[in-house]
């Protein structure tokens, strides 16, 4: 994996649309620590911050297929993905009856 993290965002991009899961790894590790921070900063808690994060992976991971993630830059598209599911996490957090989410917090 260490040959990895020398790669570039579009080789790591091509990798992750081979399936590659070692050049997931080092693509976790290189943004998901950027991308957590400006998830946090728009829901405001941690526990719905770690949600959306894994939300995000998991469907940056299954959308990679697609020639996106290699067409755009890599990081633009991650956090495309990532401020989607956030914004539509937060819209759901607050259509919640209050009382409702008292009970779930």
């Amino acid at each position: 994996m260490n040959q990895l993290l020398h790669l570039s965002n579009f080789e790591l991009g091509v990798l992750l649309q081979q399936r590659d899961r070692k050049a997931f790894q080092v693509i976790y590790d290189r943004f998901a620590p950027a991308l957590y921070g400006e998830i946090l900063r728009l829901v405001k808690t941690k526990k719905l911050a770690d949600e959306v994060l894994e939300k995000a992976f998991l469907k940056i991971w299954n959308d990679c297929v697609t020639l996106e993630c290699v067409k755009r830059n890599l990081f633009i598209w991650m956090y495309s993905i990532t401020y989607k599911i956030a914004k539509s996490e937060l819209e759901e957090s607050k259509q919640q009856p209050s009382h409702v989410h008292k009970l779930v917090a």
